[in-house]
């Protein structure tokens, strides 16, 4: 259901006497199968495709079959609805949370290390007696 049988670039099979369009031609052995929501009808030559063109005038003016065939639904039953699932936690492992701590001591002491050693250099430099002008 919902398929109709064409061939690209060739027109609907029309059951009886009646053609489905006016610039008909025949129909060869290799039709095959369009989904009525792919279906789209050239509003030029009034040829049913599913390409962006038309194959027959290259036209890129066309309108949907299904605006005017509904498509029924293609899933038996419908899709369930499910609550979504719960937002994941802002909060930080409590690993992490250690790991952070760790790391942040760790920065503090080298930070405390270079500041220590910077003001003994600059003792050093100020007891050495190097000849400048003070």
């Amino acid at each position: 259901m919902g398929q109709t049988n064409v061939t690209p670039g060739c027109c609907i099979l029309a059951e009886g006497p009646r053609q489905a369009s006016a610039l008909h031609r025949p129909l060869s052995s290799h039709c095959q199968y369009m989904q009525l929501r792919l279906a789209r009808l050239c509003l030029d030559c009034e040829e049913i495709h599913e390409a962006q063109q038309c194959p027959v005038c290259a036209s890129e003016t066309f309108a949907f079959l299904a605006r005017w065939v509904p498509a029924p639904e293609r899933r038996a039953k419908p899709r369930p609805t499910q609550p979504p699932p719960p937002a994941p936690s802002r909060l930080p492992s409590r690993g992490k949370v250690v790991g952070f701590g760790v790391m942040g001591l760790g920065i503090l002491g080298v930070v405390q290390w270079l500041a220590k050693g910077r003001t003994l250099i600059e003792r050093a430099a100020e007891n050495q007696n190097s000849g400048e002008l003070k």
